[in-house]
Parts: C-alpha cells; sequence; structure tokens
C-alpha cells in the first residue's frame, strides 16, 4: 500500500504558458511544479498561436511528457462569464482537490477563490522561482 501522498495536481490556463514563453522562461514551470495539465481548450489556444510564444514550447514540454492534455470537461458552461480556456481549466480543477491553477486573468481567478481552488500567475510563479533559488 502506498504512503505517501499523491502528488499535487498543477493546472495550467494558456496565459502564463504564452507569458513565461515570451519571456524566455518557460523551463521554469518543470523546475517548479514538475508535472503539468492543460485541457484541449488551452491546447487549442496556444497552439493557434502558430510561432507565437508558447506554442514551440508546449509542444516540446508535451513530447517530453511533463505537460499532458486532458479533454476539456462537459461541464464547462458553468464559467460562461469566462474564456473557454479560463472555464475549462477551473472546471478541471474542480475534479481535483487541492489543485494549484496557473492563471492571470482575475475574474477567473477570483471565480476560482470563490471554488477554494487556489491560483498562482505569472508574477507569482516568477517570485516562487526567485525564492527557490531559480532566478
Amino acid at each position: 500500500m502506498r504512503s505517501d501522498p499523491l502528488p499535487r495536481a498543477v493546472i495550467a490556463d494558456a496565459s502564463p504558458l504564452i507569458g513565461l514563453a515570451a519571456a524566455k522562461r518557460f523551463d521554469l514551470l518543470r523546475r517548479l511544479f514538475g508535472r503539468i495539465t492543460v485541457t484541449r481548450a488551452v491546447l487549442d489556444e496556444v497552439m493557434a498561436g502558430g510561432d507565437k510564444p508558447g506554442a514551440r514550447e508546449l509542444s516540446q514540454a508535451m513530447r517530453e511528457g511533463w505537460i499532458r492534455g486532458a479533454p476539456t470537461p462537459s461541464d464547462t458552461w458553468e464559467f460562461l462569464d469566462l474564456g473557454f480556456g479560463e472555464a475549462s481549466t477551473l472546471a478541471l480543477a474542480l475534479r481535483h482537490p487541492d489543485a494549484l491553477v496557473l492563471m492571470d486573468d482575475l475574474v477567473a481567478r477570483e471565480r476560482a477563490a470563490a471554488h477554494g481552488i487556489e491560483t498562482l500567475d505569472a508574477e507569482g510563479i516568477l517570485r516562487a522561482a526567485e525564492r527557490a533559488g531559480l532566478l
């Protein structure tokens, strides 16, 4: 029987992925969190950028296996006031107790907090990296 705790689910929305890629610090995601999950909606949003920051980095991370895709939850519609990526990310997080959501949008973070979901924006990720001695 396994006695060590299961790793915490880390679920990312598009904006921190794109922002950290643009800042040439996409590596911090792997170094801080190990594994990250994105919904199909987020994957489509980032990859739609083509050659824009985030698309190449996300594709490589998925090939390496440290970012994995998950189906967009059917209950994403519960967050109609949010963008599709944010809504799908929160819907997925509700299925993972103690999940950490990487998300920049203020309204979406407020909705997450109302559901007891912890969030971290790109600035918070950079602060965490600095505290961990990664910057």
